[in-house]
């Protein structure tokens, strides 16, 4: 047995009809074909044409042929209330469920400009700046403020003779392999050793010291202090001194006789400039 059906007009459900009774509604001209009905225990709605079987006439088949109704005494119209809106979602069973309002956090109550003062931000004294320096530098008077070796490009005949070695060894290559191989291996030896010179002499200077040490197993070094120094010298020459690479001679005398030399460090003047600055100091002067 089917279920009876409502018919749904300006939002409100009218029934239930069974679909014999919603048939005879329709041939009378009561429901239009068009109109939306639903199911009882339903949340669908569909249209009655849907719903009944095909012999009922729809839009397009004649209406019943029926006496007009009698005609009633024309009384002023009523005014019509306003209908509220329709939802048109299907309509749920299921409770809805409320959220929780929004708490909103009251505004702080605003001071009157009279009460409001700007503090302006102290500016700090230069004799701060010079005492935190002088601190920092008294703290650590051995840290390392340069630290070289001799540049790459002073070896020049090391480099010469590796590059040269090695272009030998590329022409023995048809003559025999293992010519090439011994050429490669001699032009690295060469290379290695150019390292390891290099590495083997440092020159250090810190705030109280100027520093030359050399050696691999036994390490030799001369050393003079900051404040000691009476004169720098920076001497360049030939095609090193383009690249800026030189000699840095430090003299405690003021004579000829150099206590301490830095060969062929590259940025020489930057090395002068850097001692000049630390005799400045008055670390320095301790």
């Amino acid at each position: 047995m089917s279920r009876p059906l409502y018919i749904i007009r300006d939002g409100h459900r009218t029934g239930p009809f069974s679909e014999e009774k919603l048939e005879g509604m329709v041939r009378q001209g009561q429901v239009m074909p068009g109109d939306i009905c639903q199911r009882f225990g339903d949340h669908i709605t569909q249209r009655v044409r849907d719903v009944l079987p095909e012999s009922v006439p729809l839009d397009n088949d004649p209406p019943p042929a029926h006496p007009p109704p009698a005609r009633e005494p024309r009384t002023a119209p009523r005014p019509r209330r306003r209908q509220p809106p329709t939802d048109p979602r299907p309509v749920s069973s299921e409770p809805e469920i409320e959220e929780p309002p929004v708490r909103r956090r009251p505004r702080r109550a605003r001071p009157p400009e009279d009460e409001i003062r700007f503090e302006e931000p102290e500016e700090p004294r230069e004799d701060e700046f010079e005492d935190a320096f002088e601190d920092e530098e008294e703290e650590d008077p051995d840290r390392t403020v340069w630290h070289g070796h001799p540049s790459l490009i002073s070896y020049r005949t090391p480099w010469a003779v590796s590059v040269g070695v090695s272009l030998l060894g590329a022409a023995l290559h048809p003559v025999h392999i293992g010519f090439t191989l011994l050429a490669f291996a001699l032009s690295f030896a060469i290379i290695c050793g150019i390292l390891i010179v290099r590495a083997t002499r440092d020159y250090i200077v810190t705030p109280l010291r100027i520093e030359f040490a050399h050696g691999i197993l036994s390490r030799s070094s001369r050393e003079v202090r900051v404040g000691d120094v009476r004169a720098i010298n920076v001497r360049t020459e030939g095609l090193l001194g383009v690249f800026g690479v030189g000699n840095v001679e430090f003299d405690t005398a003021g004579n000829d006789d150099v206590e301490v030399v830095f060969r062929n460090v590259w940025r020489a003047h930057r090395v002068k400039m850097i001692v000049r600055e630390l005799q400045d100091l008055p670390i320095a002067s301790q």
